[in-house]
């Protein structure tokens, strides 16, 4: 089981470095791998090192500097990346493997199910995982955190650390999210990856259920509610989620998008807050707890512009910016963005303009 804070760093855990052109990893024939020639930045605020050797044995760095600094060990297998950079594996701390970067895989923002039914779309999502976990090793990422899906992205998590397989990055997983008003859409009828809690009790129940799936964390989608009586009915879910979530020893992770909602989850113990507050400036009380709590916050900023950009597409204002120079994204799913005008008379796209 991953630990509490260790979750956020798999790539340095692992001390993968990734390449735009060339994996690191040792061939079965050595034990060590010496790349050489690439102008290497380690990370760590140093300068970046021209020429530098980088020295891999079995799963380990064991060098990373200036070639008279690294020896290469006899019978290495050496590899030239001259003219290139070499760059510590990035962390995706924000994923959804049971979406499929389109409506398809979002029904409750654009509902399409009668050109995508949801079943379909979920099982290729299953049955394919592996066009998106290369798409992000081509991007440089080797490890990424699953914040919320259907239970077999759990499994797929401890697959991924239990063979060590090369080709993919490290995932980990929260398995299914858990609210007060889920989006019954994006369920399937026997699998939920949204999950409705309505008491305390419910909350910690569902919880555990989570946490015994082998979730390495928890997670909560924590909408903003007005009506008083039930924010405190809401607030109390929360904190017995919270303090369930801790006695099972997991990472709390929540997304609240409101300063007060924000606050909430703090007090409930979240170890990482995701979506940012967006409601109005933070203060000084929650950058207090923030700091107290150690929290994690990831803002992911390009969400909302991501989502604008498809339905722009969609309407016909403008075809989807793709940007891809590495040819990354498999073509089923460029294929989806950029044919998103061809629902323009969809009727769940009837509210949208070419002027959105």
């Amino acid at each position: 089981m991953i630990g509490r804070r260790e979750i956020w760093m798999l790539s340095w855990m692992v001390a993968a470095f990734a390449c735009a052109s060339a994996a690191a990893a040792p061939s079965a024939a050595s034990d060590s791998v010496a790349i050489q020639g690439a102008t290497l930045i380690d990370g760590t605020g140093a300068d970046p090192v021209p020429d530098a050797t980088l020295v891999i044995e079995g799963d380990t760095i064991a060098c990373a500097g200036d070639g008279d600094d690294c020896e290469v060990p006899s019978g290495a297998e050496v590899r030239d990346l001259s003219g290139r950079w070499l760059v510590p594996g990035l962390v995706d701390a924000h994923v959804h493997l049971s979406q499929t970067g389109f409506f398809d895989g979002r029904p409750d923002a654009l509902d399409l199910r009668d050109a995508f039914p949801f079943e379909r779309v979920q099982a290729r999502q299953r049955r394919h995982v592996d066009r998106y976990l290369g798409a992000w090793l081509c991007s440089g990422v080797t490890a990424i955190f699953d914040v919320g899906g259907f239970a077999w992205t759990i499994r797929l998590a401890a697959a991924t650390r239990r063979s060590g397989r090369a080709g993919t990055p490290e995932v980990a997983a929260t398995g299914p999210l858990i609210s007060h008003a889920p989006a019954r859409e994006i369920n399937l009828p026997n699998h939920r990856q949204m999950v409705g809690v309505e008491s305390p009790p419910d909350a910690r129940r569902v919880v555990g259920g989570i946490a015994q799936l082998g979730a390495d964390a928890i997670k909560l989608w924590f909408l903003p509610v007005r009506d008083p009586a039930r924010q405190r009915a809401v607030d109390a879910r929360v904190r017995a989620a919270g303090a369930e979530t801790g006695a099972r020893e997991r990472p709390l992770v929540v997304h609240a998008t409101t300063l007060r909602e924000a606050k909430v989850a703090l007090r409930a113990g979240a170890d990482v807050l995701v979506h940012s507050v967006q409601d109005r400036p933070i203060d000084d009380e929650f950058l207090a707890l923030a700091r107290e709590r150690n929290v994690i916050y990831v803002p992911t900023l390009i969400v909302g512009s991501g989502y604008v950009s498809a339905y722009r597409a969609v309407a016909g204002a403008q075809p989807f910016d793709l940007d891809d120079p590495n040819d990354c994204i498999d073509d089923a799913t460029a294929g989806r963005l950029e044919g998103a005008a061809r629902f323009r008379d969809h009727p769940s796209a009837a509210h949208l303009t070419p002027a959105r």
